[in-house]
């Protein structure tokens, strides 16, 4: 039975994903809906994968094509990072009978001809390979790159949603990746709370022995759960911390025996930073978003914004950089 806590902490996870996935589908919408190439565009990327596939061949009316597995490279920003054993057999089995039924979605990569970079579909591609098959059928689209494509990945991946587990490697690669710079920058493009984005990236501070039980088991971590583990993880031995990992996973240990193991460790509690106020103003241009610009008490100052005619954003520049005092003579 999940301990109040838990489902609270679920529960906001759950309308965080919500959030991010309304996001996902406005840049969907910006690209295209669904991104599907047709025309003579759609011609030239069949036989772009025609040239090293095995057995490529364009299928216009149903908008895929086949590419050998092996030109299919994982999303390097993909919202998922764990895919237990037993789904990967469950699906293997399924293609054995069946084939494919559902393409996944790649784009081209552009910096090795012939090769594809996923957006969905990474469990399909595994469960392929387990069950010897030696081309996948996927649905080409637009090249994004960054949190862009994250967004992306997140919108496609409609069977499954993430677990806070997956959440927390993918925004570690985010901000590893240098898309985002700080904590603040991925909350507020994730359109997550930063207390979530914390409590989150918590279970990367698991010691790896137990972090390969959570990724076995995902499903079972929530994010309350996870920075519960890594606050015991500073104090308890690995065999114990183990064992707790264990009880979760069956069920014996709940979030609630976790918190009060973490009272009974005494863990030190990181002093709380004082809050700092912040001002966010959109920048609209007739009835379109054009930019942001932030605020914060502290003293720092966002403005991103795009604007399209070169005579404007110079401009805009100069009274930037006189205000700024920046020289570039």
């Amino acid at each position: 039975m999940l301990s109040g806590s838990l489902k609270t902490s679920l529960a906001s996870e759950s309308s965080a994903v919500d959030q991010r996935f309304r996001a996902a589908e406005q840049t969907l919408a910006q690209t295209g809906g669904n991104l599907l190439r047709h025309g003579e565009e759609g011609a030239r990327l069949g036989s772009h994968a025609a040239a090293g596939a095995e057995g490529a061949k364009p299928e216009g009316a149903a908008g895929w094509i086949e590419v050998a597995i092996d030109l299919v490279d994982d999303n390097p920003e993909n919202s998922r990072d764990s895919y237990p054993e037993d789904e990967i057999g469950e699906l293997a089995e399924l293609i054995r009978q069946q084939g494919q039924l559902e393409p996944a979605h790649a784009m081209p990569n552009p910096g090795a001809e012939g090769r594809w970079i996923l957006l969905s579909g990474h469990k399909r591609k595994r469960s392929l390979m387990r069950a010897g098959k030696r081309v996948i059928r996927l649905i080409p689209t637009q090249y994004v790159e960054g949190i862009e494509r994250y967004k992306l990945s997140l919108a496609y991946n409609t069977h499954t949603r993430e677990t806070a587990y997956d959440n927390a490697r993918s925004w570690s690669k985010l901000l590893e990746a240098g898309h985002v710079k700080t904590y603040d920058e991925l909350a507020e493009r994730l359109g997550i709370s930063k207390s979530l984005l914390s409590k989150t990236l918590a279970f990367n501070k698991l010691p790896e022995a137990a972090l390969a039980r959570v990724r076995e088991h995902p499903r079972k971590f929530g994010a309350t759960a996870g920075q519960l583990l890594a606050q015991l993880a500073q104090t308890a031995d690995e065999s114990a911390l183990l064992g707790l990992v264990e009880g979760v996973i069956e069920d014996r240990v709940t979030t609630r025996q976790l918190e009060a193991e973490v009272a009974r460790a005494d863990v030190p509690k990181r002093p709380r930073k004082p809050k700092v106020n912040s001002r966010q103003y959109r920048i609209h241009e007739g009835e379109a978003e054009i930019g942001i610009l932030k605020d914060w008490d502290h003293g720092r100052v966002l403005l991103e914004v795009n604007l399209q005619d070169p005579k404007r954003r110079l401009a805009l520049l100069d009274v930037l950089k006189r205000e700024l005092h920046i020289d570039l003579g």
